[in-house]
């Protein structure tokens, strides 16, 4: 596995679903410095009376949203970013801020339109540049995140924004030690959850050094693995469990096939028993209890799928059981199968991974980004609004985050037991109805999403999550997933006659 990739899976893994933003940094005024301090209210304040005393000050008008996406006005940040962009059309600074208010918002398609244009653009604002960075990591195209990340740091080198998502982007794990260790020291107020991130990621990062993660030992061109569907007391689906083989003894244990998840997780009893090598610990986010888990990181000396092995796998561990009854004791995500394009049988419970070459110049499916080890496509409701969703067989059904139900119209809502999270229970949980959500010609919902609150997963992670795709949806399709060029199919499946 190359470097760069490397890089980013470790990040991804670490961050669960994590990180943050996007703002200007050009002169050093009072507004300027008050944001890069974390004083979004006073920097905000400063902005405006700017904007009053010369509405022709793009600087300002930038930095109004930028300010605003701090505050987590996201809302407000887009629809300032709108105004201003049509009134400084030419702007490199108000076209970065719009960018980062659009990606923010979970809008990435149109966010990659608008910073395009960035990435020739001789004084293009490192905000932007580190978003547009993001953007092109998130669709696999990390040579190009890279450069883009170094561009940023040129004149965004006192930013905690660049300086934190550019070493995530950089690729180069000793670049990325070192932006970690300036961020850190800057100690930018009001970011306590991205500094404990950080915190985690520089650990690890300082305990791998130069070793390298996942490295490929036996690379077939095709394989074919039983899946094996679990269900819950209750009759539902849990999910599709796979059986790996871990450690010096190649012992087996049941993993659930989760492309919520990023890359492996185990039960910390079952990793230890396969030669578990501990390096660090780190804070996960999202999931139940108070969102914010703490987690062993290490590595096992080995790892096999069928005949797919690596040595030097990197995983993260729970005390907590992930299912009190044992139907299964960890997670898998689909960035251990990079390289792959993997068909999940459903109906016919099997798992085909036939290796491919980058397949972008003839994509047959929807694109999906992977931002903070977030499997993310584009879905729409019943009204036609679109959101952003995590693409999760993990989820036994399909959810929208509280947010996003609350901006739908004609829904209604009743309380509903709470759900089990990573971590805990998932507390002030509903029911929404009058609406569903669609998905590449399915939908699911139609009795009813379940809807929480998403704030910490997606504060973290720096763009909104509009809810997720679960097995409701997904049930008894044949779901089609291209790890290099990023597209996903599902389309209804069929049971084979014996």
């Amino acid at each position: 596995m190359k470097k760069r990739c490397e890089f980013c899976l470790v990040w991804g893994a670490l961050l669960l679903a994590a990180l943050l933003g996007s703002v200007p940094c050009h002169a050093a005024d009072a507004a300027t410095e008050a944001l890069l301090s974390g004083d979004a209210k006073r920097s905000l304040e400063l902005f405006l009376e700017r904007l009053d005393k010369n509405p022709a000050d793009d600087a300002a008008a930038a930095g109004e949203v930028e300010a605003l996406l701090a505050l987590g006005r996201f809302d407000d940040a887009l629809e300032r970013s709108t105004f201003q962009r049509a009134a400084f059309d030419s702007s490199p600074r108000v076209r970065a801020a719009h960018g980062s208010a659009l990606l923010r918002a979970g809008r990435l398609i149109e966010a990659q339109a608008v910073l395009a244009a960035l990435e020739t653009a001789p004084d293009a604002p490192p905000r932007g540049l580190i978003a547009l960075a993001r953007l092109r990591a998130a669709r696999g195209l990390h040579e190009e995140a890279a450069d883009l990340a170094a561009r940023a740091l040129e004149r965004g080198d006192v930013d905690p924004l660049v300086l934190f998502w550019a070493a995530e982007s950089i690729g180069d794990r000793g670049r990325g030690i070192e932006l970690l260790e300036r961020y850190l020291a800057l100690k930018p107020r009001g970011q306590e959850d991205r500094i404990e991130a950080a915190r985690g990621a520089l650990r690890l990062q300082q305990a791998l050094g130069e070793r390298e993660i996942w490295v490929p030992t036996a690379s077939p061109d095709r394989v074919v693995l039983p899946l094996r569907l679990v269900w819950d007391d209750y009759g539902r689906k849990l999910g599709y469990v796979v059986e790996a083989r871990i450690g010096p003894k190649d012992k087996p244990v049941k993993l659930m096939l989760d492309t919520g998840s990023s890359g492996l997780f185990l039960v910390e009893r079952m990793a230890r028993k396969r030669g578990f090598e501990f390096l660090a610990e780190d804070t996960a986010f999202g999931g139940g209890g108070d969102q914010r888990h703490r987690n062993r990181r290490g590595l096992f000396s080995s790892f096999r799928l069928g005949e797919l092995r690596f040595s030097d796998a990197l995983a993260g561990t729970t005390r907590r059981e992930l299912e009190p009854y044992g139907r299964y004791h960890g997670l898998l995500g689909i960035q251990v199968l990079a390289g792959y394009r993997a068909l999940l049988d459903l109906p016919n419970q099997e798992l085909i991974l036939t290796r491919t070459n980058d397949s972008r110049s003839d994509p047959q499916g929807e694109p999906f980004w992977m931002l903070s080890g977030q499997m993310l496509v584009n879905a729409t409701v019943r009204n036609g609004r679109p959101g952003l969703f995590l693409f999760d067989t993990g989820a036994t059904w399909s959810i929208l985050s509280k947010r996003f139900a609350a901006s739908l119209e004609g829904l209604r809502s009743e309380p509903t037991a709470g759900l089990r999270g990573f971590g805990g229970a998932v507390e002030d949980v509903s029911i929404v109805r009058g609406t569903a959500v669609y998905f590449d010609g399915l939908d699911g919902g139609k009795n009813g999403l379940r809807s929480f609150d998403m704030s910490v997963r997606n504060g973290v992670g720096g763009v909104e999550v509009s809810g997720f795709i679960g097995l409701d949806l997904l049930n008894d399709v044949r779901i089609t997933i291209d790890t290099v060029a990023q597209w996903v199919t599902v389309e209804p499946g069929r049971k084979r006659r014996n």
